[in-house]
């Protein structure tokens, strides 16, 4: 990575015309405390723009996760070594608006390696861009500092956190919700194991479990399960017209996705196949059915 100048902080300007005045004054006046305060001021000004070379700053940054659940924070750790004397800070900017504010913990190690950690919270599911990382430095009594717009950190997809539907909807609302279809667990023709029982007339000759026939005396055949999953496709309206725009609007989205995961999660687990359907204002989002979600 390239040198990095520094640049002067707000402080030199303030400094520069503190002395200007004090030696202003001292000389309209014809007294020397201004003059020997403004000779003080600009001492320190000169102390704190000692050093003004270039700085090497090459953080190696590692984001916990792409994917995460709604209300666990993403965490962003960047290592960085900076040069002697150097004490680095760091600030997330330009981040997605519903994305929570972020907290930052610095430790160093005796080498002078910083390692910082950023915790930004998830208030709300979606796809969330994290923004840019700012890396500032900056030398104990100096007035300059060297900064670094790191690159895009990219996005993270905040999943919806698994609710009840009874939560998001009427108790009444929710008794259509499938995942209960008692045709599910129901013996016959299939490939998947049941258990195993005796032989009563009519049954299959090519179900006979042999070995326990032999083992126990009497015929004994296999239960199987047939399969009986179906295909559910749910759609979910995520148009961002202008009741979106609103808080109502945005809570309601919410609700929505929560409730479409419920859902989702609900046939599953019944061994249903499950599709998405999201209307957008660009476009048709689909995802096939498939036993479960990507």
């Amino acid at each position: 990575m390239a040198l990095i100048a520094p640049r002067r902080d707000a402080r030199v300007v303030a400094y520069a015309a503190l002395a200007a005045g004090l030696l202003a004054l001292g000389l309209a006046t014809g007294q020397a405390e201004p003059v020997a305060a403004a000779a003080g001021v600009t001492a320190v000004l000169l102390v704190g723009l000692r050093r003004i070379e270039p700085a090497e700053l090459t953080p190696a940054i590692r984001v916990s996760a792409r994917r995460i659940i709604e209300g666990d924070p993403i965490q962003v750790d960047v290592t960085v070594r900076p040069p002697t004397g150097h004490e680095v800070d760091l600030l997330v900017v330009d981040q997605a608006p519903a994305l929570g504010e972020a907290s930052y913990t610095v430790t160093r190690d005796p080498d002078g390696t910083a390692t910082a950690r950023v915790e930004i919270a998830t208030p709300e599911w979606g796809k969330h861009d994290l923004g840019h990382l700012v890396l500032r430095s900056h030398v104990p009594g100096s007035m300059s500092v060297w900064e670094q717009r790191i690159v895009d950190l990219g996005t993270v997809t905040v999943l919806p956190r698994p609710v009840k539907l009874s939560s998001l909807l009427s108790p009444r609302a929710t008794q259509a919700s499938a995942g209960g279809h008692p045709a599910k667990v129901f013996a016959g023709d299939g490939s998947e194991f049941v258990d195993i029982r005796a032989y009563q007339p009519g049954d299959r000759v090519r179900d006979v479990n042999w070995k326990v026939t032999a083992r126990r005396g009497t015929p004994h055949i296999n239960r199987r399960r047939p399969e009986r999953g179906g295909d559910v496709v749910i759609v979910l309206d995520a148009t961002s017209d202008g009741w979106r725009q609103s808080d109502i609007g945005s809570a309601l989205l919410q609700r929505a996705g929560q409730a479409a995961w419920g859902l989702a999660r609900n046939h599953l687990a019944a061994q249903d196949r499950v599709g998405l359907l999201t209307q957008q204002s660009d476009g048709v989002d689909w995802l096939p059915p498939a036993p479960w979600l990507p």
